[in-house]
Formats: C-alpha cells, structure tokens, sequence
C-alpha cells in the first residue's frame, strides 16, 4: 500500500491489527498511523468508517444485537442474545456466521449456528462499535443485560457469570453491582 515502510511501523500495525487483513489495509492507509509513536488505544478513524459504512449497510435489528456484543465482556451465548434482543437463535446463530465470513464476529463452537457464543473478531472492531454508542445507550444496553440476568437462573449459574454481572450492573449506575 505505501512503498516505504519503518520496520517499527510494521510491528506495530502488525501488532494493533492481530493481522487482521481489513486492520491490516485501513492502519496502513491512516495518516495518524503513519508514525510509529502513534496512540495504541485510540481507533483508527479509517477503521472507525469502515464499520460505520458495515453498520449502515445492515438491517437495524443486527445493529442492536451488535451493540450489546459491544458491551459484554468475552464471548457471549447466541441463547442470551436471542433472549435480548427478541430474535430467534436460529437467525442469530446463521447471522454470526456470515459476520464471521467477513472478519467481523468470531463465531466459537463447532455445533448447531445457534449454541455458539459469538464475539468481534478484533478488540479494534468492538471499540469502533463501541465508541459510536452515546453514553445512554450503553447505560440502557448494559441495564438490560443485566436485568436479564438476574431473571435468569440458567444465565446466573454458568461460570464466570458473577463478574459479568457485577460489570453490568456497575456499567448501568446500579449499585447493586457492588454486592457481586
């Protein structure tokens, strides 16, 4: 893409991409990236408009789903986001296959579309989706998470549940976070 590149550059968009091909191609074309002593934690405003323009290209009920993966920590069961979002796990389960086609989710389990646990396929792609939430919004997605799990006693009992609750509810202004 450009013909001269800084060996420290190359590491370092190496580095932030997880050699992330769609990363690898918009880093390199960021002027901000173009030095190495770059930020690390800021997104990429090329990667930023690449999902924004994924995002505006799909329907508005994926869109939501997306926003709440965006505020979950780790993979998250297709079963609850289907739950969440009022869409059937089959349709869920077939959608994160074809956001994994495209690098976008990472779609983990071997069985059925529908019992897998799906999560971006790069921390940069989470943030991106992350970052266009206003503060409300991701308030209201984190209180909703986790309204549902506290109504849940399958959602509550798998392990590592607890602290993702805690996350949420603290996420959402709940002091009831600080009990978990």
């Amino acid at each position: 893409l450009v013909p001269h590149f800084d060996p420290q550059r190359v590491r370092k968009i190496h580095g932030l991409s997880g050699g992330n091909p769609l990363l690898i191609e918009e880093l390199c074309r960021d002027p901000e990236f173009a030095q190495a002593d770059a930020p690390d934690e800021k997104v990429s405003f090329r990667v930023a408009a690449v999902v924004e323009r994924r995002l505006a290209a799909m329907p508005p009920d994926v869109v939501d789903w997306l926003d709440h993966i965006a505020v979950c920590v780790g993979p998250v069961p297709i079963w609850i986001l289907a739950e969440l979002v009022g869409l059937p796990r089959t349709a869920l389960g077939k959608m994160a296959r074809r956001l994994a086609m495209i690098d976008f989710l990472h779609h983990d389990g071997d069985g059925a579309p529908e019992d897998a646990s799906v999560r971006f396929r790069h921390a940069m792609l989470k943030q991106a989706v992350q970052d266009r939430l206003s503060p409300d919004r991701r308030r209201a997605l984190h209180a909703a998470i986790a309204a549902h799990m506290l109504g849940n006693a399958q959602a509550k009992r798998e392990a590592g549940r607890k602290e993702q609750l805690a996350h949420h509810l603290l996420s959402s202004n709940n002091a009831l976070g600080l009990e978990y």
